[in-house]
């Protein structure tokens, strides 16, 4: 029960610091499509 509860949190704490970087990258790939258009 105790190994679930951390493995739990460390999930947790895990995702916070992953979805910026997911964000940057939609970002990204959004603003090379407007540059690709714009061309």
């Amino acid at each position: 029960e105790k190994s679930t509860k951390q493995l739990a949190l460390i999930q947790i704490q895990a995702i916070p610091q992953q979805l910026p970087f997911f964000v940057i990258l939609v970002e990204l790939a959004h603003m090379e499509c407007l540059l690709t258009s714009t061309f």
